[in-house]
This record gives C-alpha cells, structure tokens and sequence, in this order.
C-alpha cells in the first residue's frame, strides 16, 4: 500500500505512521505536509485533534514553537502490520488450529502510540516559576519593611538629637547662671535650686545619649540587613 501524501508513491514499511481515521503514511514529514495540505480539513477527527493538540500544547505560544511536535503526539500511532505465518507442521501429521492460533496471536503487535513527555516537564517548570515569583514577592516586601523602619529610626534619631542639643543648650544656661548667682550674696537657695535643675539635665543628657547610641546601633543593624 502506498503513503497517503498526494504525489509520494513509497510503499508503506512495517512499522508505518497512520492517522486516526486510519490513513497510512510513509514517514513524519509527508504527515505533516499533508495535514497542512488538506487532510487537517478531510479528517473526520481533525478538529478533536486540533483541540487536543492546544490542550497538551498548555496556550498558543506553545503551538506555535511546536506545533508538528504536538500534532504527531495527538494524531498519528505507529502501526505493525501482521506478517502471513505458518504454522510448523510434522512430517505427516495433522495441522493443529490452536497452535496456529497462538503463534499468530504471538506475533501480532499493539499499536504503538507516539509518546511526548514535555506536557509533565513544562507543569514543572510552570511550578517552579510560580515558586520562584512568590519567593521574589516576599523578598520585595520585606525589604520594604526594612526601609520603612530605617526611616522611622532616621527620623526618631534626629528627634532625640535635637533633644539633646537643647539639654545641652540649657545646661550652658544654667551653668552659667549659677557661677553669677554663686558671686551674689545672699543667694543661697538660688544657687541650690540652679544645681537641682543643672543635676537633672545631666542625668537627661545622659539618657539622651544612651537612646541615641541604641538607635545608631539599631539603625545600622536594619541596613545591614537590606
């Protein structure tokens, strides 16, 4: 029997590639030139297998790379024709049906269809990007809580700051507010009460200091972490 392709006259091999509707072609390349000839429109299957072609494809983009790849995966089986047997005869005795039978049987091969595994590997492949998307997306929001909390410890640092600067300003103040009330007479309780409020501005500034140290230092863990 010759190939089903319009114009090629080689015999069909054993095995062969046939068509759902059973037509039989020589090789790949003269099923693809004849389902894009006519037979995409003469097959009475061609629109399921048009269909389940996009199906395993996963999208048009895919179709459209691999188009013959699909196609032959969905729509064509190879086929092994049965060769006449004989069953092995005795000399003079009679033939047997049942052994013939099985030896047929025996001889007689499936329908071999045409496998593609890219359908699993390209699942995996989508799962991974997905991962990987999400992975990203966490990334990106944690540096954002980052940044957001190096700009509140920025600005709580500067506040602190200013603080200090006005502590010490005041400090200034009433250091040199005591020396002129200490060179006074008669103004003892002034100058006792200058030292109270001169004691507790120190033990401020200190702390000033302390919560500016442990910003600093919160600040740069922060950075090092974005």
């Amino acid at each position: 029997m010759p190939c089903a392709k319009p114009k090629c006259e080689k015999p069909l091999g054993n095995p062969h590639l046939a068509c759902r509707c059973g037509l039989g072609f020589c090789s790949e390349a003269c099923f693809v030139a004849a389902w894009h000839r006519k037979h995409a429109r003469q097959c009475p299957n061609g629109e399921t297998i048009k269909k389940e072609m996009l199906e395993k494809a996963g999208g048009p983009q895919a179709m459209t790379k691999n188009g013959a790849k699909f196609l032959m995966a969905v729509a064509v089986s190879k086929v092994f024709e049965a060769e006449t047997l004989e069953a092995p005869k005795a000399p003079n005795a009679p033939e047997a049906p049942e052994a013939v039978e099985a030896l047929v049987n025996a001889t007689l091969l499936p329908r071999v269809p045409v496998e593609d595994d890219t359908g699993g590997n390209a699942g995996a492949l989508l799962a991974e990007c997905a991962e990987l998307r999400r992975a990203r997306e966490g990334v990106e929001e944690l540096n954002s809580q980052l940044q957001a909390k190096v700009e509140k410890l920025d600005r709580d640092s500067s506040d602190t700051s200013e603080r200090l600067q006005r502590a010490l300003r005041e400090v200034s103040r009433l250091e040199k507010q005591l020396q002129e009330v200490a060179t006074a007479a008669g103004s003892a309780g002034d100058a006792q009460q200058l030292q109270a409020e001169l004691a507790t501005l120190r033990v401020e500034k200190t702390d000033m200091w302390r919560d500016i140290a442990g910003l600093r230092a919160e600040n740069n863990d922060l950075k090092d972490d974005l």
